[in-house]
């Protein structure tokens, strides 16, 4: 933790030209252990997410930060993308105009930032994708998923592993009164 907490600070240093803060490095130990910070406004909550995002990430299996719109999501990346460059990391950000190869390239990236709605649309996409190749024969489905054929290009998401969300009250209590819908047209024609 604190060799970590020595590399965001240089990095940010460098990237950045700016400081980490005292109460950004606190808040960055509390969500790296699983807890959640609250900070006031104006104390640099984006700063702060670098420490839990980076140590999250040394497990290679991807890291959501959830922002509550695309509009933070993609501020938010551009602006940490130097940062975590320094760091050694790959980063990516999704928001409603993203097609679904750039989708599957920044699932790929060490960092992953988007809304909370982009990752619960894209979650529902994969599902209905498990969906369809639960159809397919068990032998073919067997087989594709041992060669790393077709079966893993439908998905989107790498899969989950770890989130930060910021904004948590706003994301997990606000948003969660608006259900997520995505449906799939049947085959053949309509009656």
């Amino acid at each position: 933790l604190a060799l970590a907490a020595a590399g965001v600070i240089h990095a940010v240093r460098r990237a950045l030209g700016k400081e980490v803060f005292d109460v950004q490095l606190h808040a960055g130990f509390i969500v790296g252990c699983g807890a959640i910070a609250e900070m006031q406004t104006g104390e640099g909550k984006t700063i702060a997410g670098v420490l839990p995002a980076y140590l999250r990430s040394l497990a290679g299996q991807g890291v959501h930060v959830v922002t509550p719109n695309d509009y933070l999501a993609v501020r938010d990346h551009r602006l940490l993308e130097p940062v975590f460059q320094q760091l050694g990391l790959s980063t990516g950000a999704i928001d409603a105009s993203t097609d679904p190869l750039a989708r599957q390239t920044a699932y790929r990236a060490d960092i992953t930032y988007g809304s909370s709605h982009a990752f619960g649309i894209d979650y529902l996409r994969d599902q209905l994708a498990t969906g369809q190749a639960a159809e397919k024969r068990l032998g073919e489905l067997v087989y594709s998923t041992a060669t790393g054929g077709e079966c893993e290009s439908r998905f989107l998401e790498r899969g989950l592993n770890s989130a930060i969300i910021d904004e948590a009250d706003h994301v997990l209590i606000d948003d969660a009164v608006s259900p997520l819908l995505l449906s799939r047209a049947a085959e053949g024609e309509a009656a």
